[in-house]
């Protein structure tokens, strides 16, 4: 074997040994994408999780549901506008590709139907001289309904 078969077969062997390494590199990345977004779903969820006492009077058997009862002391109001917010920033992050919207769809749409019942909250935060602050919150709304994640349409009112 001459000295240029030589460098030739070693090119080959190097361009092979370093497509393997490509391959398995992509691997990992792929898997290591895969364990971040799944950790930060969990993440996700213990944020959510802070917000249980709006969240329990949005569901459908909630205080909040039964037409008897509306969020009524600062307290309340200041804890809607905490979960709402919450519900924001996961629109900016679908914004910015961080969070898949079919997994967001799947695992929390029904949080904002709840809140999207609730006649107080709509016609207090959502419609009138008050939704410029809630642009984002309306546009996860929005689309969730584009997706036919939600299980109603948008009140009326909402811009």
């Amino acid at each position: 074997m001459t000295l240029t078969q030589a460098a030739e077969l070693a090119t080959i062997i190097g361009v092979v040994v370093a497509g393997i390494g490509l391959i398995y590199a992509a691997i990992q990345i792929r898997k290591n994408a895969r364990i971040s977004e799944g950790q930060f779903l969990l993440e996700l969820t213990k944020m959510f999780k802070e917000h249980d006492a709006v969240h329990i009077k949005l569901r459908p058997a909630g205080d909040w549901q039964k037409g008897d009862q509306d969020p009524s002391t600062l307290d309340d109001w200041a804890a809607v506008d905490a979960y709402m917010g919450l519900l924001e920033r996961c629109e900016v992050l679908m914004r910015q590709k961080s969070l898949n919207p079919e997994v967001f769809a799947s695992m929390f749409a029904y949080r904002v139907d709840n809140l999207l019942a609730q006649e107080a909250i709509v016609g207090g935060k959502l419609v009138g001289d008050e939704c410029t602050h809630w642009a984002d919150f309306i546009k996860l709304a929005k689309r969730l309904r584009d997706m036919d994640a939600l299980h109603q349409d948008l009140p009326k009112g909402i811009r």
